[in-house]
C-alpha cells in the first residue's frame, strides 16, 4: 500500500525461556496471536484508527548477541481499511501510531491470559503460576519505532530478515522451470 509503515516489536520476557524451550509451537502461536490481537484493538478503537490496519510479523529467538531472546516483529500500516473505505491514522506526528505504554499493558495482559487458558502447556517442572506472578508485575517490552517510510523501505528491511532465515534453511531465491528453488 502506498502509506508509511510503522515498526512495533513485541517481547517475552527472558523470565518466560525455560517454558519456551519445551513448548516452542504453542508459546510462538501465543506471543503471534497476543500481539496482533493488541495491533488490531488499538487499530479498530476510533480514537486511534477506527479501521484494521494492516500487518506483517516476523519472529525473532535471537538477540543482537545471538543469546536466546523470543520477540516478534511488526510491520503495520499507517492506516487501515474500515467499510472498504481507506482510513488515515489520527496520529501523524510521526512517533508511532498506537501508544507504547498502552501497547505494552494490553499485550502483557493478551499474553498472560493465553497462558492461564492453555491446556497444551507442558510445565517442564516450571511453576506456571509463580511464573506468571513474577512476569505480571514486571513491565514488559514493546518497541514502537517512527514510520519506515515507502513500501519500498519495508521489502528491503524484511528482506534482510527473511532472507537470512531463508538462507539458513537451505531456500533460494532463484527460478527455475518449476518455480523456486
Amino acid at each position: 500500500m502506498p502509506t508509511a509503515y510503522y515498526h512495533v516489536v513485541f517481547t517475552l520476557p527472558h523470565e518466560w525461556n525455560p517454558l519456551i524451550m519445551g513448548n516452542r509451537k504453542v508459546i510462538f502461536k501465543m506471543l503471534f496471536d497476543a500481539a496482533s490481537e493488541t495491533l488490531l484493538n488499538y487499530g479498530n478503537n476510533p480514537a486511534f484508527l477506527g479501521a484494521q490496519p494492516g500487518i506483517t510479523m516476523i519472529l525473532h529467538t535471537w538477540g543482537q548477541a545471538l543469546t536466546f531472546h523470543t520477540h516478534v516483529h511488526c510491520i503495520v500500516s499507517c492506516g487501515g481499511y474500515a467499510n472498504g473505505s481507506w482510513v488515515k491514522a489520527k496520529r501523524t506526528n510521526g512517533n508511532f501510531i498506537f501508544p507504547s505504554s498502552g501497547l505494552r499493558k494490553m499485550y502483557k495482559a493478551i499474553f498472560l491470559n493465553k497462558i492461564r487458558k492453555s491446556k497444551e502447556l507442558k510445565t517442564l517442572g516450571v511453576d506456571i503460576h509463580s511464573l506468571i506472578d513474577i512476569t505480571g508485575k514486571k513491565k514488559w517490552n514493546v518497541y514502537a519505532k517512527a514510520p519506515l517510510g515507502s513500501p519500498a523501505t519495508v521489502i528491503e528491511y524484511l528482506g534482510r530478515y527473511t532472507h537470512y532465515f531463508l538462507s539458513l534453511s537451505g531456500f533460494s531465491f532463484g527460478t527455475s522451470s518449476t518455480g523456486f528453488t
